[in-house]
């Protein structure tokens, strides 16, 4: 206390602090100095001593609130305003603080703004509208708010006839040229006073996946526009010297794109992504055929090289496809789906006859494989729990909107950019998928599919499903071993499978470490579910017994809500 005391009294004798004259230098300082720390209080204290301290400029005719404005604190915002700052106070270059928010790119303080009388139809010196500064910060939250609540165009032009959408673009932002690009919000094909198009942009920037976007929502006859350099966007591509990381893709796009007709569009890498897709199975097949070939003294070579290749071609792959269209990377379903089918195949055709003396495998095991099936193809097919609406307002069926989380203590943030609607607590936006989950547990790159509230349940007993079939699997594994080389040592045998069986070695091998790594995951997710909680919304801390765990872990395999509720859940 006697810390934070004289902490105060130090703020106030700088406060109460003038010079010979008598003028306020000192205390429009320490209000700067406030605005730039966030000090609420001491920004409180000197304005209700001195409250044309808020009307005083500085550099570039600049108010307090302006640099409250870039600042982007909103308690320090409505202190001033409260004090009687001006928000239609313009600057040298004609900007107010209205258009520094918007700038800022937090629409509650824009709200706020509005609220206390800014006048939302001002233009600076470029004449640059509040849309326009809003594009710059590229924040489709105050994007979505000047459109939908005050009705504001999307495409107006400022001195340069450049759109909100020619800034966004120039500026890489791949959330707002979405978001404007959408139900025809903004027009593709306008040029600015320089006569370039968007793609101009674009591609002057080396922004390979938003050119891509621009082509898809207009056509080729984009790439066929020239602005007054008389120069098309391939031209700008190849002249910039700026060779970014997708250069050689943005050159590909557009050359490739520049030969087909004008109204086309460019075309769905469907073979790329079947051929990733199928990677896996291929090279594993490859390394099969040629381990065949080469005979008994070189298969464990071939495999050893088949693996380093494989893990080299994995190395380059990421959770998005390595193309400008960014779709997401299958590689790693096509991991699961081969191991599985090859796994099946090998079992029923070379295991299991060998091994008919034990008949509880022969009776077990078409019924586990069904299973194991079913529930594969029920976890592709099913609804994880998308949310299409937004949450509506308590004992009320009317939705809360953007405008509605401007106010305190509401936040901005639970407002789904992509998909336009406000989220519930529990609602995650998936950006593989482009939708919204309820209870979202995570995106399961090896379905392809994310793991949410419908499929959560089914998702558990999928990975139980898949380590018994594994444990299955090397069982028969051993028990072939045993009787097909049982007048071998342990040694001699695995001699004899490296050099002439590589097929069941690297399939049982890559089914143990994949069972090792299954009943990790499977404890894992006992742990969050015994806690009433999923992989994204989770706390470390439980106050839940022992039992009250067990518990929710029964309930939540019979599809039923929590037995206990904890507290300190997300």
């Amino acid at each position: 206390m006697a810390t934070v005391s004289s902490r105060m009294d130090r703020h106030e004798e700088l406060v109460n602090a003038k010079d010979a004259v008598g003028n306020t230098s000192a205390e429009y300082s320490m209000l700067m100095h406030g605005i730039n720390t966030c000090a609420a209080p001491l920004v409180h204290q000197i304005v209700r001593q001195n409250p044309q301290l808020v009307h005083q400029k500085g550099w570039h005719s600049q108010t307090p609130l302006h640099k409250a404005s870039l600042g982007g604190d909103w308690t320090i915002i409505y202190l001033l305003l409260e004090a009687g700052a001006d928000p239609n106070m313009c600057n040298d270059f004609d900007e107010t603080p209205l258009h520094y928010v918007c700038r800022r790119g937090i629409a509650s303080n824009v709200h706020l703004m509005l609220q206390h009388n800014a006048d939302i139809q001002l233009t600076d010196k470029q004449g640059r509208s509040v849309v326009h500064h809003a594009a710059q910060s590229g924040s489709v939250c105050v994007l979505h708010y000047l459109n939908s609540v005050h009705n504001l165009s999307l495409q107006s032009m400022d001195n340069n006839l450049q759109t909100p959408l020619h800034i966004v673009c120039q500026m890489g932002h791949l959330e707002a040229l979405k978001y404007l690009t959408k139900n025809q919000r903004s027009d593709v094909f306008q040029k600015d006073v320089d006569g370039n198009t968007v793609l101009h942009l674009t591609a002057k920037e080396g922004f390979s996946h938003i050119s891509w976007i621009l082509l898809n929502v207009g056509d080729c006859s984009l790439l066929r526009m020239k602005n007054k350099q008389n120069m098309t966007p391939l031209d700008l591509v190849l002249q910039n010297p700026k060779k970014k990381n997708d250069h050689k893709q943005l050159v590909s796009l557009l050359s490739y794109m520049s030969s087909k007709n004008s109204n086309q569009k460019p075309p769905s890498p469907l073979f790329i992504w079947w051929l990733q897709l199928l990677q896996p199975c291929l090279v594993y097949t490859s390394m099969l055929v040629i381990a065949h070939m080469t005979g008994d003294q070189y298969q464990g070579a071939v495999a050893i090289f088949a693996l380093l290749y494989f893990l080299f071609l994995l190395r380059k792959h990421s959770h998005r496809m390595n193309h400008v269209c960014k779709w997401p990377n299958p590689v790693y379903a096509g991991m699961f789906s081969a191991g599985l089918l090859y796994s099946i195949f090998t079992y029923f055709l070379i295991l299991l006859p060998n091994t008919r003396d034990y008949i509880f495998l022969h009776c077990l095991s078409p019924f586990l494989t069904t299973l194991l099936l079913y529930l594969y193809w029920k976890m592709l097919r099913t609804d994880p729990g998308t949310i299409r609406y937004s949450l509506s307002k308590d004992g009320t069926n009317c939705p809360y909107t953007l405008k509605d989380l401007c106010v305190p203590p509401l936040k901005v943030e639970i407002f789904c950019e992509e998909c336009e609607i406000v989220r519930s607590p529990r609602v995650k936006h998936c950006r593989l998928c482009v939708t919204c989950f309820q209870n979202m547990d995570h995106h399961c790159l090896f379905l392809l599919k994310c793991v949410a509230k419908n499929n959560h349940t089914l998702f558990v007993w999928f990975l139980i499903c898949c380590a018994a079939s594994l444990s299955f699997f090397l069982l028969t594994a051993l028990l072939y071993c045993i009787n097909v080389y049982k007048d071998f040592t342990v040694l001699e045998t695995v001699v004899i499978l490296i050099r002439s069986n590589i097929w069941i070695l690297t399939l049982s091998t890559m089914d143990l470490f994949s069972l090792a790594w299954i009943l990790t995951l499977i404890r894992f997710q006992f742990i969050i579910v015994s806690q009433g909680n999923t992989t994204y919304f989770q706390k470390s801390d439980s106050v839940l017994t022992s039992t009250e765990k067990l518990l929710n872990i029964a309930y939540f395999l019979q599809g039923k809500q929590p037995f206990a509720s904890d507290p300190f859940a997300a």
